[in-house]
């Protein structure tokens, strides 16, 4: 039977990055994060954002937006609050500490969303209107 202290240990431990000790024969890894937005590449162990899980409330609708990713929609609700978005993906007001953006308000929504980078190359800086 393990005590409180034991149980706290180990999730910390299973939050760790991969570690081996000489003194030790176990292994820790590091459960990774990565953003659910589509050509977002930023992970747990890339970088040094914060993930915010999807909400189950009114605001899903525009998380799933700014994810690029329409087929959310169709996900049960385990499956979505499983996914994560980054702190790339919501302006300086939607956090309360502006500083270490790791705290999102309550009613916080995304507002930046990525593009397809090789798309961008194609068109020229300054014309982003379609004329013919």
């Amino acid at each position: 039977m393990t005590d409180g202290y034991e149980f706290i240990r180990f999730i910390y431990e299973e939050d760790q990055e991969e570690t081996t000790d000489c003194n030790s024969r176990s292994t820790r890894y590091r459960y990774g994060r990565y953003c659910a937005a589509l050509w977002c590449g930023n992970t747990s162990l890339n970088s040094d954002v914060s993930f915010f899980s999807f909400p189950t409330d009114a605001r899903l609708e525009k998380w799933i937006h700014y994810s690029n990713r329409p087929r959310f929609r169709e996900d049960s609700m385990v499956t979505i609050r499983g996914r994560r978005l980054c702190a790339d993906h919501f302006g300086v007001s939607a956090f309360t500490n502006r500083l270490t953006r790791n705290r999102l308000r309550i009613i916080a929504c995304p507002t930046v969303k990525v593009t397809n980078p090789r798309l961008k190359k194609l068109v020229p800086p300054g014309d982003d209107t379609n004329s013919v």
